[in-house]
């Protein structure tokens, strides 16, 4: 059986929107992909959450703290600042 990590992990670049909550078992997923992905593929992350929120939407902070860790590692992390066009149309 081919493991959604394996499918998401053959994508030269991927790009995620964190938009809310994510339940224990998406966490687990976005872990374990972002922690293959770590120095091996392009990953864009998109979220309205500043670094600070990360322990409060994700179930676990160690979960949080590692992958921010992993995703901040070689980044270059762009912040905008104004109203969100995804927000204002949700």
């Amino acid at each position: 059986m081919v493991s959604m990590v394996g499918i998401l992990f053959g994508a030269a670049r991927l790009v995620m929107d964190v938009r809310q909550t994510v339940p224990t078992p998406g966490t687990q997923l976005f872990f374990r992909f972002v922690a293959a992905a770590h120095e091996h593929r392009s990953l864009g992350v998109a979220s309205h959450f500043g670094f600070d929120q990360w322990g409060h939407f994700l179930p676990e902070h160690t979960t949080a703290a590692g992958l921010l860790d992993r995703l901040i590692h070689h980044a270059t992390v762009v912040v905008t600042e104004g109203e969100s066009f995804r927000m204002r149309e949700a």
